[in-house]
């Protein structure tokens, strides 16, 4: 998020973002939790608690813009209601998790570090078609472009969506497989 921020206020000056940052900023680790949370879920074999987390998520986020809108549909407002939003589901989703289970609060070093490089690696490899997609706008909006950049986003969406197809087909291919195997063991 900090990256992000900070390559917006390069490019975009500090007029646009504004008091934006402020809710930007605590929502993005909300977000990491509840994946963290919802993940944990799929490790320990808990699909239907993964399943619900995920709808609660899905529930609370569009109730939260809905009530948002309603009051007022500015960002701030809207961003604010995110906010609370994943508050109220990573809370919920702590509790289910370890409702059930001794949680132990020491920092395990060795597994930080043991996690580190792969993080690193996943995180560039992330961040380098992101800022390959940032670089053409900017370009081509240094050129006065506006209706190339219209059409280049178009473009930059397809091909985003074409670059999850194969990710979706292999998870599809999986949980189809996964069901297979369900049914043979009962």
């Amino acid at each position: 998020a900090c990256v992000v921020a900070a390559f917006d206020l390069a490019i975009e000056g500090a007029m646009h973002l504004g008091a934006s940052l402020l809710f930007v900023m605590p929502l993005c680790p909300l977000i990491l939790f509840f994946l963290y949370l919802s993940n944990i879920a799929i490790a320990t074999s808990r699909t239907t608690l993964f399943n619900g987390l995920i709808l609660l998520n899905s529930a609370l986020s569009l109730a939260a813009i809905a009530a948002a809108a309603y009051v007022s549909s500015t960002v701030n407002v809207l961003l604010s209601a995110l906010v609370a939003s994943f508050l109220l589901t990573c809370s919920v989703s702590w509790v289910f998790l370890a409702r059930d289970c001794s949680i132990s609060w020491r920092f395990d070093s060795l597994l930080f570090k043991d996690g580190v490089p792969f993080a690193m690696r996943a995180h560039v490899a992330s961040l380098v078609p992101f800022f390959m997609a940032r670089t053409s706008v900017v370009v081509l909006r240094h050129h006065d472009a506006f209706g190339d950049l219209g059409l280049w986003s178009i473009a930059a969406q397809i091909s985003d969506a074409l670059m999850l197809l194969p990710a979706l087909i292999n998870a599809g291919s999986r949980s189809a497989d996964s069901i297979r195997l369900l049914k043979s063991t009962d």
